[in-house]
């Protein structure tokens, strides 16, 4: 599949080249010129086409460093041959730094970090990728219990706190037993996630019952990460050992990319510079270098943009032919003038002939008047 994209590759580019070279060129046999000879927009077109198929990519692959290394080489006239054999040796031992050569990616050698976003910048890299700090939720710890929580009696016991900034509504649990401290965990974790406040700002917690002691996590992660006990009544107090106060603050991701410090949104690294709309997503707990991130963009991309550029609206191609097409009307205006100056120099030289033949005529005339006196004067005859 990837050689026939590839053939298919060279086909369309040659195809280009012939169509540019049959408008542009000059044929020696007809000696015609073609329509667009020495126009310098197409002659610019070809020539960043041309340079875009000898690009380099030293920094980007360690083999195949060019078209030419995969056996794709230029031809006098400006198409391209592909040596077959070559290529499928290239295909055989190196088929990711042949992706790299034709496409526009960004990848992570490192399966726990995935990119998440389309963008891929225009430039040609690898950057170092080290995670300096793994992200962490906030979250609160009891006291620790000789007993688990086996029984509210009574009234209902009341409670309130505070999650990630969000404070609930005064809670309440009501009278009921638990066969362990997991019950009692789940029924509070059930509680506090079923209030109004937190369920309008999408905030939730995971509640356990650990070493004895009762763990309330938040289950946002980062720096704005945080459980706290605004109220507790005192008989559930000395049932579940949870006083006031506030437990440890998430942490945010802090990783480094290629020299640059990155600050995460939960487990999620926006990057910016060179790499602005790159979005990396991070799992596991492992800090320290974390492998390369590669950014490629290859010549089938890169040609792609181009040649969309080229044909877009307002774009080279589409400014040109608006200038030849102004060119015409104006070709045809001249034109139009033309035929309008003739047909009034036209008129003119009728009117002045028409005059002129009028004015012979008179003039005929009157010489003919005057023979005829003339004639009748005495001694005309004799004379």
């Amino acid at each position: 599949v990837i050689k026939k994209s590839i053939e298919s590759f060279v086909a369309g580019y040659n195809e280009m080249v012939s169509i540019a070279n049959s408008l542009t060129g000059f044929n020696a046999e007809t000696a015609q010129a073609g329509p667009l000879s020495g126009d310098a927009s197409i002659r610019g077109i070809m020539s960043q086409i041309r340079r875009l198929s000898s690009s380099s990519f030293n920094n980007i692959n360690e083999h195949l460093t060019s078209l030419a290394s995969i056996g794709i080489n230029s031809n006098l006239d400006g198409t391209l041959a592909t040596d077959t054999f070559k290529l499928d040796e290239a295909l055989t031992n190196y088929p990711d730094e042949v992706g790299h050569l034709f496409a526009a990616a960004v990848s992570s050698s490192d399966p726990r970090i995935k990119v998440v976003s389309d963008k891929v910048p225009a430039v040609n890299n690898i950057y170092n990728l080290t995670i300096d700090e793994i992200p962490t939720r906030g979250y609160y710890v009891g006291e620790k219990l000789d007993h688990y929580p086996d029984e509210i009696s009574g009234v209902p016991r009341h409670f309130s706190l505070a999650v990630d900034g969000t404070t609930t509504t005064e809670l309440k649990i009501l009278p009921q037993r638990f066969d362990s401290g997991s019950d009692f965990a789940a029924e509070l974790q059930r509680v506090i996630n079923q209030d109004e406040y937190l369920q309008r700002d999408e905030k939730s917690v995971t509640v356990e019952y650990i070493d004895n002691a009762l763990k309330i996590t938040s289950n946002t992660v980062g720096s704005d990460s945080s459980v706290e006990i605004r109220s507790m009544s005192r008989f559930l107090y000395f049932l579940a050992g949870m006083p006031m106060g506030k437990g440890p603050q998430g942490t945010d991701l802090v990783a480094d990319v290629g020299g640059s410090k990155v600050i995460g949104k939960e487990d999620k690294l926006l990057l910016g510079g060179e790499l602005s709309g790159v979005v990396l997503e991070v799992s596991g707990n492992s800090v320290g270098e974390r492998g390369d991130l590669t950014v490629t963009n290859g010549i089938a991309a890169i040609l792609d943009e181009l040649t969309e550029s080229f044909l877009a609206n307002n774009g080279l191609l589409d400014s040109r032919i608006d200038g030849y097409n102004s060119r015409i009307k104006d070709i045809n205006k001249q034109r139009s003038d033309l035929v309008r100056k003739l047909e009034v120099s036209e008129q003119r030289y009728l009117k002045q002939f028409s005059n002129l033949d009028a004015m012979l005529g008179k003039m005929r005339s009157t010489s003919n008047f005057l023979d005829e006196k003339l004639s009748a004067l005495p001694g005309a005859r004799k004379n």
